[in-house]
């Protein structure tokens, strides 16, 4: 008898789930709706399906018709995840179905093509991917050689496959940029033209070229490569010690373009044109943001911070962080679509994704909290960045012990002291990047500011690089991941969350430059 009560009890309770889930489901809103289908697709690109794709998308289909003839929203759920998982793994083999370089790897080959992205400049080798009539492959030649976007070259070597190192999977890096070869050190190599390419993207690295020039002759090394990575995102080789630094103290983001320095930039523009209403804010938001990408060449990790940190920077300039929720989420499924192992494998896209997210769910909550410290106007100001920084290195902790198995245990306090000076050394850099042309004794006299803010950012890494990592066991991560997780799924899908804290906080945000008190 017992038995039996506890089974119709068991039956009565999933019979309630079902119903409050079907409940909860006939209740959502569209923009409720919207971020659930987003959040599937998203989850289901991480979805392994091998070559069942067709029929993967084949059953996705079927759900979707199933969905429209019962007219039940929860239906499309399932069938978006699926539809997902499918077009990811069709994509992964309809990218390189004109491969053929892959077949003749160990082979001696005769090439000609064209660069495709920017140069990658280090101590020893430079770095381009390269389209052929082929296939596209990496090639690597000795720093010696001169190379640039849109060169047409031509080439004689052997074809050799990626080799891991540690963790690092060199192969899936390759397909993330749509190759799957290296070409190092050819026999033979020969620039036949130049001035190839699109014509935008090789004006955005003429144009950065000649910034950085102008900033490598108003600084002094390590300052100038410093300054150039964190205005232009150019990665040029630093002294060890320097590198070391700032890896051991959670900087190192500072060195290339991110997410967070679009962010900065649209939030200084934000409180420039906080008075001129939002209408201003908005299209001076959007100009600041079209500028910055081509300041930095519109290559594919600028134009991730660019999306990522837009999504931040023009929600923040509008007061509007309920509704970043869906962009940010919209933004990840459109990178998804062009280039689903961007979502899949990046490292930097699951970095700067998990960081936009923990500025949009927790930099209002933080806010609250800094509100009750001090009502100073220079407090809310400097109480936005510090809340945007310590929301973004929450919100990547499980991603870091994941990928690294450490975390750098002064990281969230170095961010904190250097995140404020990062606005000053761009603002500076810029400066000095534009007037570089001038007499030398004026560029120098201008840099000086640029010259503080990096000397202050050089102090910070070395004083919590000297702090050292801690490793995290996997236990650790995983609840972490659980917590953070959850937290992400609650604020970015719960009506409730956005109603007491993204809604609520909108004109706080955007009055902070404007509240004279």
């Amino acid at each position: 008898m017992k038995s039996e009560i506890h089974s119709y009890s068991s039956y009565f309770n999933i019979r309630g789930v079902q119903f409050y889930c079907m409940k909860y489901f006939t209740q959502l809103r569209p923009s409720e709706q919207l971020r659930w289908c987003l959040l599937c697709f998203i989850i289901g690109i991480f979805l392994p399906v091998g070559t069942f794709f067709y029929e993967i998308l084949l059953l996705s289909g079927l759900l979707f018709v199933a969905s429209f003839f019962f007219k039940k929203f929860w239906i499309i759920l399932p069938a978006v995840f699926i539809f997902s998982a499918g077009f990811t793994g069709w994509r992964g083999e309809f990218d390189f179905r004109n491969d053929v370089l892959f077949s003749q790897k160990g082979q001696m080959i005769q090439l000609r093509g064209t660069v495709r992205t920017p140069p990658d400049v280090r101590e020893n080798s430079v770095r381009a991917f390269v389209t052929s009539e082929k296939g596209d492959f990496l090639l690597i030649l000795p720093s010696t050689e001169s190379l640039n976007y849109g060169d047409e070259i031509s080439l004689y070597g052997k074809i050799t496959l990626p080799r891991d190192f540690g963790d690092f999977n060199y192969r899936r890096y390759l397909r993330r940029w749509g190759a799957q070869i290296i070409i190092k050190n050819p026999k033979t190599f020969e620039i036949y033209a130049s001035g190839g390419g699109n014509l935008f993207v090789r004006m955005a690295q003429e144009f950065r070229t000649f910034l950085e020039k102008n900033v490598r002759r108003s600084l002094p090394e390590p300052h100038a490569t410093i300054a150039v990575g964190v205005i232009l995102g150019v990665k040029s080789s630093l002294p060890e010690w320097t590198q070391n630094d700032f890896k051991n103290s959670g900087l190192q983001h500072l060195l290339v373009v991110s997410g967070s320095n679009v962010a900065i930039v649209l939030a200084l523009v934000a409180m420039l044109l906080a008075r001129c209403g939002r209408r201003v804010v908005f299209w001076g938001s959007i100009m600041a943001l079209g500028f910055f990408v081509l300041l930095v060449g519109p290559d594919a990790p600028v134009i991730r911070a660019a999306v990522m940190g837009g999504v931040v920077g023009v929600a923040a300039a509008l007061g509007r962080f309920s509704d970043a929720r869906t962009l940010v989420l919209l933004s990840a499924c459109i990178i998804g679509i062009f280039q689903p192992s961007i979502v899949r494998d990046d490292v930097g896209f699951h970095l700067s994704f998990a960081a936009t997210i923990g500025i949009i769910l927790g930099t209002p909550m933080l806010l609250q909290i800094c509100s009750k410290i001090s009502s100073n106007k220079y407090w809310k100001v400097l109480s936005i960045i510090l809340s945007v920084s310590l929301a973004a290195q929450i919100a990547v902790l499980p991603i870091l012990g994941y990928s690294f198995g450490t975390f750098p245990v002064a990281g969230v306090f170095a961010n904190i002291f250097a995140e404020p000076i990062v606005p000053i050394a761009m603002g500076a850099g810029t400066v000095s990047a534009i007037i570089g042309w001038a007499p030398l004794f004026i560029i120098r006299l201008c840099a000086i500011p640029a010259f503080i803010a990096i000397e202050v950012l050089l102090f910070v890494a070395h004083f919590f690089g000297q702090i050292p990592q801690i490793q995290i066991a996997s236990w650790v991560t995983f609840s972490v991941s659980i917590v953070i997780g959850s937290f992400f799924v609650w604020g970015l899908l719960s009506r409730s969350f956005a109603g007491k804290w993204l809604i609520l906080s909108d004109e706080k945000i955007c009055n902070v430059s404007n509240n004279k008190d």
